[in-house]
């Protein structure tokens, strides 16, 4: 008969100290040993296993609990994880997400002629094992297992409750591993993009601090000519390119479509808008400003985007003007055709591209030369 939660982990306030421990450790993986600690009290076990593959290098692969024989998880996955006699005959009685029981699904007698038991668990003076298998969308499932001596009783439904209160919370946080690794992924990409790019761009966050340059425009920056970076934040030294500077950079990180701006001499500004992490800081990406200089020739990745996606030369246009920093009805204008018109290229350059947004459209043409 099942017990309730508070009951299983010894009251509440373990029960939810432990839920809040399994969310601490998505930021701070090194805090998983001590939620598999927490689980094996609560499930009254020897030894807990965790095996999951979030994509997150921060994340291990393989953990156990910090009582345990460290040599034991080792042993597991170089060799005893490929004669686990009792993971096939679990996947077959017990569906994804339900707690499984080992002496369930295969006798105990069976069991003890097996060499997983007679070389791995009698030696770590193990018999009985109980755990879960948590499916985690768009990556492998999740394993955790817990063990404990023959000496002991078999882990029953009572011990089930444990793992099944924990599931979703487990469940989600994998999920959040796996999401702040592709935003890691994601910044890592888009800074290298940014390095490589032939044209100077600035990444700011939403109050308008720099959070991303790449060498093009630090060196800009550094000469301080036209624009230059104070306390973090862009600023001119000429008052009338100042106001007009901050009045752009505000309408856009306030939600506005950005826009383009020649400050005095020849250098443009182009500010539009781009959500997205960065890695290493709590702020995200706001918008992104590009610099060139008018009175050179502005290079076009037309050419590569043609060839790569078999785009239109009137598609390869718009999406170069996109990359410029116009906005859709500033292509129509600046081209000269209807809005709708403007629209309908738009969008078979995203699905031609395979990019979802303008923002992704840009971080894609980031990383093509100029030609």
């Amino acid at each position: 008969m099942f017990q309730n939660p508070e009951v299983a982990f010894g009251g509440s306030a373990p029960m939810l100290e432990l839920i809040e421990q399994i969310y601490a450790a998505v930021q701070t993986p090194a805090l998983w040993r001590g939620v598999l600690d927490g689980i094996s009290e609560a499930a009254q076990a020897s030894q807990t296993f965790l095996f999951t593959d979030t994509g997150d290098p921060a994340m291990p692969r393989a953990l156990s609990a910090g009582k345990s024989d460290p040599a034991a998880l080792s042993l597991f996955v170089e060799h005893y994880a490929a004669v686990n006699v009792l993971a096939e005959p679990c996947d077959a009685m017990f569906p994804d997400g339900e707690v499984r029981y080992s002496h369930w699904a295969v006798e105990d007698t069976e069991f003890e002629r097996s060499e997983f038991y007679a070389d791995f668990f009698r030696p770590f003076d193990w018999h009985y094992s109980y755990g879960i298998k948590i499916p985690v969308p768009g990556q492998t499932p999740a394993y955790l297992s817990c063990q404990r001596p023959k000496h002991h009783r078999a882990f029953d439904e009572g011990d089930g409750v444990v793992l099944e209160t924990l599931r979703p919370h487990l469940q989600r946080a994998f999920q959040l591993h796996q999401q702040m690794a592709g935003m890691r992924a994601e910044t890592l990409g888009l800074e290298a993009a940014l390095d490589a790019a032939e044209q100077a761009v600035i990444g700011l966050d939403a109050q308008g601090r720099m959070v991303l340059c790449n060498p093009r425009a630090m060196a800009m920056l550094e000469k301080g000519v036209g624009i230059r970076l104070v306390q973090g934040r862009l600023c001119c030294p000429v008052m009338v390119d100042q106001h007009a500077l901050q009045g752009l950079l505000t309408a856009t990180l306030l939600g506005g479509a950005g826009g383009a701006m020649k400050l005095r001499g020849t250098l443009q500004v182009t500010v539009s808008p781009y959500r997205g992490a960065v890695q290493g800081r709590s702020v995200p990406l706001a918008a992104l400003v590009f610099l060139s200089d008018s009175g050179g020739v502005v290079g076009s990745r037309s050419a590569t985007l043609r060839a790569l996606y078999g785009l239109t030369p009137a598609e390869a246009r718009i999406a170069d003007l996109l990359l410029g920093g116009l906005e859709v009805r500033e292509v129509a204008e600046t081209l000269r055709i209807t809005l709708e018109t403007a629209r309908s290229h738009v969008k078979r350059v995203l699905a031609k591209t395979g990019a979802r947004r303008q923002s992704d459209l840009v971080r894609m043409m980031l990383r093509l030369p100029v030609v």
